[in-house]
Formats: structure tokens, C-alpha cells, sequence
């Protein structure tokens, strides 16, 4: 099993782990930020972004900081997860060892 099966669903199983933690930092600030996920004065990412949304305005960057930080994280872990699935796919490896 570990010969033939596990090479084949690592790639899967590494893509659904990054995706489900995306989703999962991203559903947290959504609900923080419509006011039924983590409450203040714990922080979260939610909470800063509505926070800001009161004084845009006068201080943009109050919610533009941590709308860049949320995109670049539930990116990083996307990227992450499919970086690491062609690292561990083994029809790439195999081609590339047949190609030399």
C-alpha cells in the first residue's frame, strides 16, 4: 500500500490540506468582520478590516493593510499546496527520470 497507493493521493491530500486552511483563515475574517466570529479584544484579521471600514476616509490604510495581509496568506497557502503537489506527484518524477 504504501508503494502504489500513498505516492498517488499525497499530491490530492497536500492540495485539500492548503485549500481547506485557506478557506478556513478566510471564513474566520468573514465572520469576524459581519460580527459572529471572533470577538475583540482577541485579534483577527475580520476585526481590523471592520474597524477600518468606519474611518476609510480619513484612514485607508486602517483597512487596506489587513485586506493585503488576508489575500497574501490564503495566496501563500494556495501556492503552497500546489507547489508542494508537484514536489510529491510521482507521473512528474517519473517523467523527469525518463527524460534523462
Amino acid at each position: 500500500m504504501r508503494q502504489h497507493i500513498l505516492p498517488n493521493v499525497l499530491g490530492p491530500i497536500i492540495v485539500m490540506s492548503s485549500l481547506s486552511i485557506a478557506g478556513a483563515i478566510r471564513d474566520e475574517a468573514s465572520l469576524s468582520f459581519l460580527g459572529m466570529g471572533i470577538q475583540p479584544p482577541d485579534p483577527s484579521w475580520g476585526n481590523m478590516i471592520r474597524d477600518g471600514i468606519g474611518v476609510i476616509l480619513q484612514a485607508p490604510w486602517m483597512t487596506v493593510a489587513p485586506g493585503l495581509a488576508l489575500m497574501l496568506s490564503v495566496l501563500a497557502f494556495n501556492m503552497i499546496g500546489g507547489s508542494l503537489r508537484d514536489i510529491f506527484d510521482p507521473r512528474d518524477i517519473a517523467a523527469t527520470i525518463e527524460k534523462k
